[in-house]
C-alpha cells in the first residue's frame, strides 16, 4: 500500500530541533490504526527526511531535492525510518 508525501517547514529550528518534534508527531500517529476498504485495521508507518537550510541552498529546489533524497533513504531502509542530514535510523 502506498502513502502520501508532504512537507512541514519549521522556521528558526535546527534539524535536531525538527527531529524531536517530528518524532513526537510520529509516536502519536503510530498509536492509531486505520480501516482499509472496510477490512482489517492497518497500522501506520512513516518514513521521514529532515534537513535544514544551508548557505549553498540557492533556491527551494536545491533544498527540497536534498530532503526528498533523505526521505527515500528512509524508505529504502525498510520504511518506518528517519533520515536526518543523511544519517538513517529505524523508528521501531
Amino acid at each position: 500500500m502506498a502513502g502520501e508525501e508532504f512537507a512541514i517547514i519549521f522556521r528558526g529550528r535546527t534539524a535536531d530541533d525538527c527531529e524531536k518534534i517530528v518524532r513526537a508527531i510520529r509516536d502519536d500517529l503510530v498509536k492509531e490504526t486505520i480501516r482499509v476498504n472496510n477490512h482489517d485495521r492497518v497500522g501506520i508507518k512513516v518514513s521521514i527526511g529532515i534537513s535544514q537550510l544551508r548557505d549553498d541552498d540557492f533556491d527551494f529546489q536545491t533544498f527540497y531535492k536534498r530532503v526528498d533524497d533523505y526521505l527515500y533513504q528512509s524508505k529504502r531502509n525498510k520504511r518506518n525510518s528517519i533520515t536526518v542530514e543523511g544519517k538513517v535510523a529505524s523508528l521501531n
